[in-house]
């Protein structure tokens, strides 16, 4: 069937379906922004930069600035640090408000 045939009707329900479809490129880059802002805020309030932090969970400053750039995400392992560092992993990958 082409689009030509189809009635107003069908083809917004066809557009609405594709609209429903995830993009996981773009759930990563929404979940990578998440990650630096809420790392960002929780580092603020820790009053600590990025070289503090990095020596904190055994990372290199270079990878804080990526994961507060929305470059690069912690692995689970260095969640599981930044958790033992004292910043609870679901303040990290909670939405933004």
């Amino acid at each position: 069937m082409d689009l030509i045939s189809i009635n107003s009707q069908e083809l917004l329900k066809r557009l609405k379906h594709k609209s429903k479809r995830r993009n996981p490129l773009t759930e990563s880059q929404n979940l990578r922004q998440r990650v630096a802002e809420n790392l960002k805020t929780e580092m603020a309030y820790l009053q600590i930069n990025n070289s503090e932090f990095a020596q904190m969970v055994g990372v290199s400053p270079a990878m804080v600035s990526m994961w507060r750039n929305g470059k690069a995400l912690p692995s689970l392992v260095t969640l599981t640090r930044i958790h033992e560092a004292g910043i609870p992993a679901d303040k990290i990958i909670k939405p933004l408000p």
